[in-house]
Order: C-alpha cells, then structure tokens, then sequence
C-alpha cells in the first residue's frame, strides 16, 4: 500500500499542478512569467509543509489518507478562487491588479495546496522508509507518479477535455456574462461573447478580435492600397472575424488563409457560421511551417495576437520575417500591426518596437510605418513604396471600393499625420538589438512592461542591468567560503535544477508556443528524469566518486545547453522533453546522492526535501522577475553553468 501512497502522492502533486497553472496563466491574461513565478510560490509552500511535522514523527495510514482527501477538496476551492480573483480584489474586468494584490493572491491560492502536498509528500516517504530506509527510492517512486500525472494532464487537453471542465464554464461565465462558448485550446483559454450582436474573441482572457471593429477595415485596406496588383494574398492568424471579407473588396485571384488555432476555427463554425468563397483556401498550420512550402505571394498579412507573449514572439523576429520575404513575389508586401498607444509610448514600448523594427528593416529595404487606432501599422517590401497618400487615394477611388471609414480624408490623414513622423524618428533613433529567434529581445521588453505597469521608475534597473549581472556572478563563488553541508549543496542542486528547467520552458513557449497545453507532459519529462536519477543513484554499487562525476557532467550539461540555445536551434516538443530529462536525471541523482549521506533516513528527509525546494523556489522567483526580464536568456544559462562549477566543489 505505501507504494501506491507514494506513487498517488507524484501523480496528485503534478497533475493538480498542472490544471492550477493553466487557470493561473488565464487569470493574468497569459503572461508565461507567471507559470514560473506561481511554481516558485508553489515549491516554497511545498517546503514548508515537508518540514512542518518533528523529524521523529511517524504518521499512520489514516492520517495520509486525510490528507488525500483533503487535496481532492481544495482543488475545485481553488479553481473556483483564481477564476475570481478580479471580482474579489476590485479589480476592473479586462485589467490588471496591482502587482503587490498578485503576489497575494497568488500566495492565497498557493499556500493550502502547496503546504498539504509537502506534508504529503514528508508522510508517504517517511512510512516507506521504515521498512526499506532508501530515500532516493522513495523519491523515485513519487516521481514515476508524477510522470503519469504530467502525461494525463496533457492527453485530457489533447483529446479536447477542458481544464477542469466541470468547473469550467461555470466560472468563467462570472467574467464573461454574455458567454456563448468557452474551450481550452494548446495555447490557452479561447472565450466567445456575444452582447447585442457585437461577437467578442478572447485568448486567455485578452480580446483578441470583435465583429465590429474598424480595424481590419483600416489594416487592410492600407497594406492592399499599397501593391498596384494583389492577385494572390496569404493572411496569417486573426481572420476569424473580418479581415478576409475586407482583402476580398480588392479582388485578388486568390487567398489563402493560414490560422495556427484549430480551436478556434472550430468555435467559430459552430457559434457564427459563414461559408468562405471558392478563392479562399484555408490552412490550420503553424505559419512558421507554412511559409516553408513553395507558394509565392503578392501580399503577406501577418495578424496574430498581440506581441506581449513567448507565443506571438515567434511571428516577429528577423527569421520570420525572413520566411515571409522568401515567399513573396517581386514587388511584393508584408503588412502587420501592432497595438501600441496612440499619443504617448514608454522606454520599454519604444525598445519592443525598435526590436522589431530592426529584424524588418534586416530583411526588407523599404518600409514605411503608419498609425492607426490603438495600433502602428508597418508596410515592407524590397521594391519602392510610395509614401505618397495620392497613390492610394487613387488606386481606392480606381478599385471603386466602399468603405465605413477608410476614406480618401482618412487615408491623407494618417499620411501627413504628425504621429506618423514622429514615430518614425523613435525607431530610427533608437540603437535597439534586433529581435530575433535567439535573442528575443521584443519577449524580453514585453516582459519588462508587464513589471513596469507595478513600478513605473524600473526602467533605471534596465539601464545598469550589465552591473547587476556582473555582481550576480561574483555572489556563487562567495559560497565557496563557506562551510561545506548537505543543506547548502542541495539548495544549490535545487537552484540549478530549477534554472534549467524554467529557460527551457520560456524557450519552448517562444520557439513552438504550445506550452498552455504541453506544460503537463514538460513537467512529466522532468519528473521522468527525477525518478531515474534517484533510482540509479540508490542502484549504484560504487558511490565513492559518484557526486564528482555527477556535478562535474551537470556542468557541462549545461555548457552544452547553453551552446544548443546560442546557435538558435529549433527544440521542439521531443528535444526539449529530452533535455529536461537529462536535466531531471542529474539533478536528482546528486540530490539522491546527498541524501545517502544520512545516517537516519527518515530524520533527514525533511530539511534536505525543504532545501531542495526552496533552492527551486528561489531560482523560479529569479528566473522569472530578474534574470529572463533583465539579462535575457542567453545570461542566464551562464550564470547557470557558473553554479554548476561551484558545485564540483563543495559537494563531498
């Protein structure tokens, strides 16, 4: 029985993980930094509840029971908590609380489940231990149960079932009173509204698109104006609601329609049906795989969702746009928006837009940049751009096209707008790195807006952040000074652990997107790694030099990771699975490691469990609002291999 403790202690612990991150990711309106902020919180919680009991306390099966029981009430409490966490704060619907009021919530949330699952955790390992005194066994056998959860987790969303779909609609229908369809997607939660006939599209609680907006009329228009003769169009993402029907005023020959979101199309037939005309082609495609095939355009429009995500990234760094130029004729235009404000942009908005500014003009001679409504509109090609409002005035008057608001009044206007100069000077001015696959540069400063709507003066932390990093470097070796223990070198394991796994996970997000959906079976992978290193380790008959073999490969794991990420290679769901393996596999073993080092299993169990996950705790925290926002991705795997050297030293 205390194996089946064990194993449903791993599988419980990861899978209601899982479902918690993904409605924590919707209730902050997809910002990724809060998956590895919230498993920060989580692990910290986790520790002080392994540490909670005394160390000679050994619990009965009645009293783990229990505490099964009461993880299967908390969960539906806590879903039930984060889908209102707006309404019980005061905060408006469609905005932000403050940061300190997500902390707490987060904190809120986090603390029972977290705390219940560490003393879980303590209590199933300490009855294993009684009979068969092997922590890294037990460690293991947790693990392979949280392997399965991960992968269940994943499969449910896979095959269509909602997160948690008994308690889905239910509560979302508390933000969105005029809901008419709610469904989990790969990439997050996408909501239909319909109020009064006005059909609203969110993605993770963010609009996305809206049946009466002006602003495929405005894009549209502008980008189609410009090319003396579209015949073949290819749109990317945000069709759903429009954007194709405004293309079509202009008469090309033909348009193809690519959209990343199964999901969605599939909302869209069932809730607001319409019939695309024979000339339209579409495609559920991932763009960047589209685009490879060899199908030439006159126009490009790239509409996917705003830029302030690992997932949209993607669509706006020097390689894509590469991709698109490739596939353009020779006279042909790539069009896209982004939402910015009108009158007034911030330092971080101006280094987001300049990044991808940069990555466009790499790619593309002439490129013109024109204001719309909420948005900037860039319009690139490698042949002339007349920036002339004559020469669209003309060519709509010619194509004797009718429109609500783009007008010969409107289109002279946004020429000869003072907005559009001065924009222009901002983005010429400013001496901002492309953005690119490597360096995502435009996620970096999408993530630094997000921190500065809570405090405004950090961008002064952004002008000294190479200072900073110099001193975060000069802090491990500050360790070796110090006396040498179990706690202080599982901390460290647990640190370096957790640093690996949370880059790789941004990483992911930003070079496949799918992480709402497969962050269960990335975790899972992990985990998979956990248990066969602290099986292996309890398995080893030559322990002698096995924690120097150990450290000493952990850090040129990590040289290597840090190497495969330097040279941009694309890791998809199976490499970086692998890789989290190993990651897994290493940080367990010198855990198992350590942990053989006790004399009394079951009385070391608690502090080095705790240890090991406040280190984790700690570096998520870091990870999230400090190293990835600030140093970027390529420092913080540096930083990672640097600890991992301090290790070599200071583990016995």
């Amino acid at each position: 029985m205390i194996y089946l403790y064990l194993f449903l202690c791993g599988f419980v612990s990861i899978l209601t993980q899982v479902i918690i991150l993904r409605e924590l990711n919707v209730a902050f309106f997809g910002t990724e930094l809060i998956y590895i902020i919230a498993i920060g919180i989580w692990l910290f919680f986790t520790a002080i509840g392994s540490y909670l009991a005394k160390k000679n306390y050994i619990p009965s099966n009645r009293i783990v029971k229990i505490l099964f029981l009461l993880v299967f009430i908390l969960i539906p409490i806590e879903i039930a908590l984060i889908s209102n966490l707006r309404i019980i704060f005061g905060g408006a619907r469609g905005t932000y609380l403050p940061f300190l009021t997500q902390i707490i919530s987060l904190i809120l949330v986090l603390l029972p489940i977290g705390i219940v699952l560490g003393l879980l955790f303590q209590f199933t390992t300490k009855l294993y231990v009684q009979n068969k005194p092997s922590i890294p066994k037990a460690y293991a056998i947790e693990s392979l149960g949280g392997l399965f959860g991960g992968l269940i987790s994943t499969l449910l969303l896979a095959f269509g079932i909602n997160n948690f779909t008994l308690f889905n609609n239910i509560f979302t229908k508390l933000n969105h009173p005029n809901l008419i369809a709610c469904r989990d997607s790969p990439y997050g939660r996408i909501v239909i509204e319909n109020q009064k006939g006005d059909i609203s599209i969110f993605e993770n609680d963010i609009l996305s698109s809206e049946s009466k907006s002006i602003n495929p009329e405005i894009f549209a228009n502008l980008a189609m104006l410009s090319h003396k003769n579209p015949e073949r169009v290819l749109i990317v993402g945000g069709s759903v609601l429009g954007l194709w029907k405004e293309v079509l005023k202009h008469y090309p020959k033909s348009l193809d329609i690519v959209e990343l979101n199964k999901t969605i199309m599939n909302m869209i037939k069932d809730y607001i049906p319409h019939e695309y005309p024979d000339k339209c082609n579409l495609y559920i495609d991932d763009p960047r795989i589209f685009l490879t095939k060899e199908n030439f355009y006159d126009i490009i429009l790239l509409s996917m969702s705003d830029i302030s995500s690992g997932l949209s990234n993607r669509f706006f760094t020097y390689e894509y746009f590469k991709l698109c130029s490739n596939r353009l004729k020779k006279n042909g235009i790539l069009s896209f928006q982004l939402n910015s404000p009108e009158n007034f942009w911030t330092p971080f908005i101006i280094y987001r837009n300049a990044s991808i500014y940069n990555a466009l003009k790499s790619v593309f001679k002439n490129i013109l940049i024109l204001p719309g409504i909420g948005n900037i509109i860039f319009i690139a090609s490698n042949s002339e751009l007349d920036d002339n409002p004559s020469y669209l005035i003309e060519e709509l008057k010619k194509r004797t096209i009718s429109n609500k608001f783009v007008s010969t009044q409107y289109i002279n206007y946004v020429f000869t707008n003072e907005r559009r100069f001065d924009i222009e000077k901002l983005m010429y001015k400013s001496e901002i790195l492309l953005n690119t696959d490597l360096n995502p540069i435009c996620y970096r400063y999408s993530s630094l807006i997000w921190l500065s709507k809570f405090f405004p003066n950090i961008i002064s932390i952004n002008k000294v952040k190479k200072e900073y990093f110099y001193f975060l470097i000069i802090i491990p070796f500050i360790l070796l000074f110090l006396k040498n223990s179990k706690l202080l070198t599982v901390g460290l394991i647990g640190f370096l652990g957790m640093i690996l796994e949370t880059v790789l996970i941004i990483y992911y997000q930003i070079k496949c997107g799918a992480l709402f959906q497969n962050i269960g079976i990335l975790i899972m992978m992990f985990m998979f790694g956990l248990t066969s290193g602290a099986w292996f380790v309890s398995e080893c008959s030559n322990q002698n030099k096995t924690g120097k073999i150990l450290s000493i490969s952990f850090t040129l794991f990590s040289f290597c990771i840090s190497l495969l990420l330097y040279k941009n290679s694309y890791i998809g769901i199976l490499l970086t699975s692998f890789i989290l393996f190993i990651s897994g596999f290493l940080t367990s073993s010198m855990f198992a490691f350590v942990s053989l080092k006790s004399n009394i299993p079951h009385k070391s169990i608690s502090p080095l469990y705790a240890a090991d996950l406040i280190g984790g705790s700690i570096a998520s925290i870091l990870v999230s609002l400090l190293f990835v926002p600030f140093f970027g991705i390529s420092n913080t795997l540096f930083f990672t291999t640097v600890i991992s050297i301090i290790i070599v030293f200071i583990i016995e």
